[in-house]
């Protein structure tokens, strides 16, 4: 990795360190031709990237169940980073919330900036995650998306985990009975069954 690490450096270098072809994840809509954005660029910073979100998720014992199962989902096929993304967040918090440390959790937060995120289904799943890890860090945003939402497949999930969650099911329960008047009759009526209301 030494030596890749060295020839980015010197790529951008070459291209100059705040030119947007120099990023990741490209941004081709302002008619940027795909072959002017041709280097080492996202092989270098992707084999950087992939190492972080080893060492961040637990080795390699932790990622390569999910690589494996990302090559079998997506095999010869092109997706948006936004898929890929969403794919890692979904797996990690359905396959791994069990294992994961809590530490670990909160890293990967940190990393991806899931607090930050705009996308609803990568927010909940990220919710979900912290929940199933048992901490409280992300409770009062939990709430917070809960109420405002309002949509079923994502209320539901997160009253459910809530719930499972000794430490904050009385807190889940109390902030439902408050906003039930606002929610839609039959998402209440649902997550009413989930709170083990009725």
């Amino acid at each position: 990795m030494n030596s890749g690490w060295t020839d980015l450096a010197h790529t951008i270098k070459e291209f100059g360190p705040t030119n947007p072809l120099t990023k990741l994840v490209l941004d081709l809509t302002d008619g940027t031709h795909p072959e002017d954005s041709f280097s080492l660029v996202p092989y270098e910073k992707g084999c950087a990237f992939l190492y972080t979100i080893e060492a961040a998720l637990g080795g390699a014992a932790v990622v390569e169940p999910w690589l494996r199962a990302y090559i079998q989902k997506f095999k010869g096929k092109s997706i948006k980073t936004d898929e890929w993304k969403e794919f890692l967040y979904s797996y990690f918090s359905t396959e791994e919330q069990d294992a994961m440390p809590v530490e670990r959790i909160l890293q990967m937060g940190d990393l991806y900036e899931l607090p930050k995120s705009n996308n609803a289904e990568i927010v909940s799943r990220w919710y979900q995650l912290c929940l199933r890890g048992r901490t409280r860090n992300q409770l009062d945003p939990t709430l917070q998306f809960v109420t405002d939402v309002g949509r079923m497949k994502f209320v539901r999930p997160l009253y459910q985990d809530m719930y499972a969650f000794e430490d904050v099911r009385q807190i889940a329960i109390d902030a439902f009975e408050t906003n039930r008047p606002n929610m839609h009759p039959q998402t209440a009526a649902m997550v009413a069954k989930d709170l083990h209301l009725e």
